[in-house]
């Protein structure tokens, strides 16, 4: 017969019954030729798994977005995009300038390797909707290319610290030229010079102003997610 001090490990189910009921607490769990590992108890397991539910939770509620995170134009709301985008990276091979890149950190972890545009690389082209034509999933939803100018993925703002007319009074038009949307005119500034301001009725986010930006470095007017 079968030796009863043994344990037939392929029936067992771990369920620790045993454990508790030992009067001489012989019974212990561990792995086979080490010594014996110590479980927690029920009461224990659970709460830790419950904590690491709640945590879990807490986590996806408080996802980091980067300021600067822009979508592409027609992109769903962030929610809903994070569980259509399959990050296939069609999008981004189909962006004529590259302006589309796979995220990093930009957008959390649920967001890694999701597009984002990056201006300075490469701006949202006015005379292209490629990107919404070959999403595979629907999280960017298909428009219509005479439409482009009401799909807004951004603001630009002006940072004026680094702005060439207004921290050191020479002339500069680049953002203003560049605009295909006339969404930047220029107003009376320090030392004489006119200064960028940027209509927040009219700019698309775009990002064509931020990648012409002649200042080293990080640019002087820059898009922002909205």
């Amino acid at each position: 017969s079968d030796d009863p001090r043994l344990t037939r490990t392929s029936e067992c189910t771990l369920c620790w019954d045993c454990v508790k009921p030992c009067p001489v607490k012989a019974i212990s769990f561990g792995r086979k030729g080490k010594k014996a590992v110590s479980l927690p108890s029920r009461r224990a397991f659970l709460s830790s798994l419950g904590l690491g539910v709640i945590m879990g939770i807490l986590f996806r509620r408080t996802r980091f977005q980067s300021p600067n995170l822009i979508r592409p134009p027609g992109a769903r709301k962030e929610e809903e995009f994070l569980g259509l985008c399959i990050r296939c990276g069609e999008c981004i091979r189909a962006c004529p300038t590259g302006g589309l890149r796979p995220a990093f950190l930009e957008a959390g972890w649920e967001g890694i390797a999701t597009p984002h545009l990056v201006p300075r690389i490469g701006p949202c082209a006015p005379y292209c909707n490629l990107c919404s034509t070959v999403c595979p999933t629907g999280a960017i939803s298909p428009y219509k290319l005479e439409d482009k100018a009401k799909v807004k993925i951004g603001l630009a703002k002006v940072n004026y610290n680094r702005c060439l007319p207004y921290s050191q009074g020479k002339d500069c038009l680049v953002c203003q030229e560049n605009c295909s949307y006339s969404a930047i005119n220029f107003v009376p500034g320090p030392r004489k010079a006119r200064i960028p301001k940027v209509n927040p009725e009219v700019c698309v986010g775009c990002g064509q102003c931020e990648n012409h930006c002649p200042v080293e470095g990080e640019a002087a007017i820059r898009v922002y997610r909205i």
